[in-house]
């Protein structure tokens, strides 16, 4: 989903997700490598797991930054035709582009165990040990849990954005493991 200014968003439903070396160990997990996150232009990542939560494993570093397209001379203007867009544009990733310019990526974590009649109020999202998501400035980083809590040992970064943290439950009756735990 590469632009020239803002980029799409990218949607992923899955009984559960991991991120990091913690994909390889847990099962039924939709394993993602941390580098995708910096990839493919896209300006919002929205990740769902409906059963099993979401693992940002221990150390894992998620770099939200986007890939854009970028004219490749001032002669754009007067090209009189093109063979494809390629040839007037090259794909730059945040390494090579002044820190200024690389565009803020927005991160959506979610997880709903609702509906599930054995559901363990810790399948929620979990960010590991050491583990850090590091927005761009303006960056919005949302972690949201139905029936499930949210526990934070690692870092959310993101400078003049915002980082939302929800916890809800479907029931009326209070549930008090149901948490945002912060270490």
């Amino acid at each position: 989903s590469h632009s020239l200014g803002k980029g799409g968003t990218f949607s992923l439903a899955a009984g559960g997700i991991g991120i990091g070396d913690v994909a390889s160990t847990a099962t039924n997990r939709f394993a993602v490598d941390p580098a995708f996150f910096s990839q493919g232009g896209f300006s919002a990542f929205s990740l769902f797991a409906t059963e099993s939560g979401v693992d940002v494993a221990a150390g894992t570093v998620v770099n939200l930054a986007g890939e854009q397209w970028q004219w490749k001379n001032g002669d754009y203007i007067r090209a009189a035709s093109a063979a494809g867009i390629a040839d007037l544009v090259t794909v730059v990733g945040p390494q090579q582009q002044p820190e200024y310019r690389v565009p803020a990526v927005d991160l959506l974590l979610s997880s709903s165990q609702s509906g599930r009649n054995d559901f363990v109020s810790q399948d929620g999202i979990r960010i590991g040990e050491g583990a850090v998501i590091q927005g761009r400035p303006g960056a919005a980083i949302s972690l949201t849990a139905t029936d499930g809590d949210i526990d934070i040992k690692g870092s959310i970064i993101a400078r003049g954005g915002s980082v939302d943290v929800t916890v809800s439950g479907t029931t009326a009756k209070f549930d008090p493991s149901l948490a945002v735990r912060l270490h």
